[in-house]
């Protein structure tokens, strides 16, 4: 079975190879290398299910690793990416006045555009698959903090209700986006990945309880009014 494993992992078929797991954990549930390769097995299988459109299942194998390790990054990161889409509204911050401090968050959105690319196998980290093409959009967001301490942040791309693969440029696939220091302003450049009938519509920006969102047109994605 354990050949059977080595060969799956070979040839990333995740899905076999966390079956396998599964068994092997049962027959042997003492040996802790198994716990680490059905985790890292669960994550990649959620990422692969994500890509191909299946969040349901990705948000399952992705909390299955979770389960395995609550605090491993990258099924936290796998989580949010599979997780159904907030309803929450978009944000438009409040007028200054003498008891409402002006908005801390700024987003600048420089759209690079397309670029015909292979697909993530299965993520940015282990190269492209340039027999399945898909389409790639970059981005580069500039965010001004102008509070005065650190901020955490995530974002998301979509394709309509569709919470699409996305990586950062020179950024380990699965690691968290680098922080924002206080008084700073940071610019990051992402990756979306498409099907090719497909493009992003709209991308979400969270920062502590602060929604942030940016609409974008079908074609060449230039930016446009949310609705």
């Amino acid at each position: 079975m354990r050949l059977q494993l080595e060969a799956a992992w070979n040839a990333g078929d995740w899905q076999k190879a966390v079956t396998l797991l599964d068994a092997l954990r049962l027959l042997d549930p003492s040996d802790p290398t198994l716990v680490d390769k059905l985790y890292a097995a669960r994550v990649n299988y959620g990422r692969q299910l994500l890509l191909a459109g299946n969040t349901n299942g990705a948000l399952a194998q992705c909390q299955g690793a979770l389960e395995l390790r609550p605090a491993g990054v990258e099924a936290q990161q796998c989580v949010a990416s599979a997780a159904p889409r907030p309803t929450a509204t978009r944000y438009v911050p409040p007028a200054p006045s003498p008891t409402t401090p002006s908005q801390p968050f700024d987003m600048l959105v420089a759209v690079r555009g397309y670029q015909p690319w292979g697909r993530p196998n299965p993520t940015c980290a282990d190269g492209f698959n340039d027999q399945s093409a898909v389409r790639k959009f970059l981005v580069d967001l500039t965010i001004t903090n102008r509070s005065t301490q650190a901020v955490e942040w995530t974002v998301n791309f979509y394709s309509g209700s569709k919470n699409l693969y996305s990586c950062v440029f020179g950024r380990q696939p699965g690691g968290p986006i680098p922080e924002l220091p206080p008084s700073s302003t940071t610019t990051v450049t992402f990756a979306a990945f498409t099907e090719l009938n497909e493009s992003v519509t709209d991308l979400s920006v969270w920062l502590y309880y602060t929604h942030i969102t940016a609409c974008f047109a079908p074609g060449d994605g230039h930016r446009v009014p949310c609705p």
